[in-house]
């Protein structure tokens, strides 16, 4: 045991560490007479019952470690009275209760482990928000549930979030993106659902990465053969679909995990995955020579009635009446190939501007030996509402 006494040492001790023993009891009252400390291991010990909340009474404390002994009950609300904590590490106990969202008021965390306990509910916001974070937040293994909070984009010097093996739900917030320095992100073993946020793009320097176990689904997405340093990527037991990348990490069987996925298709030989079908193989790669003959007549009966109407007015003065429905039938008429010529084959010198309904260029259309400036309006109908 940790005697009493131990609260008659100096008041102006700096440092206690008593770690790695065999140490057991409880945390002995006299310890908070110690209000200078700095630095508290009592990790990898037997100590048990609660952490007493006169604990916050150790104001100046930086770094505190009670890891690896039998803790147990509720983390003390007065831990937020810990402003100057730099790591906090209460990992593999028997803790319960929540995360208080006292935690937000330490302002200066680098680093919080409360991995490998019983603690449950929803993740604070006020834990999330802070961005002194820059060595890793572990909160895995617990009971943890409900979804992640949206504000982890301010959490952009973090290095390593694992929040693998606990209840979370809902949607992987796309904020999780901003977190550029990432290079560990562990979330297996949970109930997230939906696709990989577009976002992870950014996350450039991951070098790990782990979404096992839970139920995401789409795609797998292709800018992850881009990632220079992921060496290890864990989609297994999810419900991805489609073509599997086959360059960057996926060139590497040992590095990349997938099984689980049974609408998975493509990939290196190595992954054993069967052969993607006409359709998903080119699905990525359909060109919009494919959609053109479709869109003809409602580009240019949009993009040239005014013009028409226009030209019509202004020849009634000079020569006989054309009716405007023969002008728009001679529209109607224009083929493929006019178009093709006067976009120059839709060459991207062409092009005004797309988005994720389609492209639009512009043109030169040669009709009855006269130029007319144009705009062509190409839909994706892969995209749900284009065609509206």
């Amino acid at each position: 045991m940790l005697p009493e006494a131990v609260g008659n040492l100096s008041t102006r001790l700096g440092k206690l560490s008593v770690a790695e023993n065999q140490l057991f009891g409880n945390i002995p009252s006299g310890l908070t007479n110690l209000v200078n400390l700095e630095l508290l291991d009592l990790g990898d010990n037997q100590f048990t019952g609660r952490i007493p909340g006169s604990i916050g009474d150790l104001q100046k404390l930086q770094r505190l470690w009670l890891k690896g002994n039998k803790f147990w009950g509720e983390i003390p609300s007065s831990i937020g009275n810990l402003t100057s904590l730099a790591i906090l590490d209460f990992a593999e106990n028997m803790l319960e209760g929540s995360i208080p969202s006292s935690l937000g008021k330490c302002q200066n965390l680098i680093l919080l482990d409360l991995s490998k306990n019983n603690l449950s509910g929803t993740i604070p916001t006020e834990v999330i928000g802070l961005p002194s974070f820059s060595i890793y937040l572990n909160l895995s293994q617990n009971q943890l549930n409900g979804p992640l909070p949206s504000n982890f984009g301010i959490l952009k010097n973090l290095g390593v979030i694992s929040l693998s093996e606990n209840k979370l739900s809902g949607e992987i917030p796309s904020s999780l993106g901003s977190c550029i320095r990432l290079e560990q992100l562990v979330m297996n073993g949970n109930f997230f659902r939906g696709n990989i946020p577009s976002s992870f793009s950014s996350l450039r320097g991951i070098e790990k990465l782990d979404l096992s176990r839970n139920n995401l689904s789409g795609r797998i997405p292709k800018y992850f053969e881009n990632f220079l340093f992921l060496q290890k990527l864990n989609l297994s037991f999810n419900h991805f679909e489609g073509e599997v990348p086959i360059k960057g990490v996926f060139s590497n069987s040992s590095a990349i995990s997938l099984d689980g996925n049974d609408n998975l298709c493509g990939g290196i030989s190595d992954l054993h995955l069967s052969t993607c079908s006409i359709k998903e193989s080119k699905q990525s790669r359909r060109s919009l020579k494919l959609i053109i003959p479709v869109v003809t007549v409602i580009l240019l009966v949009t993009g040239m009635s005014c013009f028409i109407i226009t030209s019509w007015q202004s020849k009634s003065k000079r020569e006989p009446a054309t009716p405007p429905s023969a002008l728009l039938a001679s529209v109607l008429r224009v083929s493929y190939e006019n178009l093709f010529k006067a976009t120059d084959g839709f060459s991207l010198e062409n092009l005004i501007g797309a988005g994720s309904f389609g492209s639009v260029y512009k043109g030169i259309l040669t009709h009855d030996d006269h130029e007319t400036l144009v705009a062509v309006k190409v839909l994706n109908l892969e995209h749900g509402g284009a065609s509206k």
